[in-house]
């Protein structure tokens, strides 16, 4: 739309000229949107990631099978040793003291350049719920792209062992499963 304001020198300008000014502020800033996201690669682009890994194994009591254990799941820091904290019941053990755990994998719409799937590191501690007590089974630290299959062998009579490799814990940290083997 043309039109003519008329200033106080009493010269006439053409109105479309505001406007234009600024439609190009606008569209610059549009048009760096898109560059941006591509840059920071914060644009939606869909990507696993592995929230929990494959766990099995048996739980037993001084060599005996425990039958009717609530197994859960947290993915708590361990912040103040409370690696259970939150968790959520996701199996029961077997007559025969065996568990299965499934992996779980989400759909994730964003990423980052900064943290990149194949960076990023999920907690996860295994707990074990008896009529007796509530336990640690193992706590592990893997990556968000990488599928694991861990077959544990937990003892509730037996001594806390260190299961994580290459990192030194705290001997209250640690838990009472064994690598089993493997799946």
């Amino acid at each position: 739309m043309r039109g003519l304001v008329l200033r106080n020198t009493l010269e006439w300008i053409p109105v479309n000229v505001r406007r234009a000014s600024l439609f190009s502020k606008c569209g610059m800033l549009v048009a760096f949107i898109p560059l941006f996201a591509c840059i920071s690669a914060c644009y939606p682009h869909p990507h696993q990631y592995i929230r929990t890994q494959e766990f099995s194994g048996v739980l037993l009591k001084s060599g005996l099978p425990v039958s009717a254990a609530a197994v859960y799941v947290s993915h708590a820091p361990g912040d103040n040793h409370q690696f259970c904290e939150g968790a959520k019941e996701v199996a029961v053990t077997s007559s025969d003291g065996h568990f299965h755990i499934d992996r779980v994998v989400e759909e994730h719409l964003f990423t980052s350049v900064l943290n990149p799937p194949d960076t990023v590191l999920q907690t996860t501690s295994i707990c074990f719920h008896t009529s007796e007590a509530n336990v640690l089974g193992v706590t592990t630290l893997s990556h968000t792209d990488r599928k694991l299959a861990f077959v544990l062998s937990c003892d509730l009579d037996s001594p806390p062992v260190d299961f994580k490799q290459g990192v030194i814990l705290q001997p209250n940290e640690w838990g009472i499963c064994k690598n089993g083997g493997k799946q």
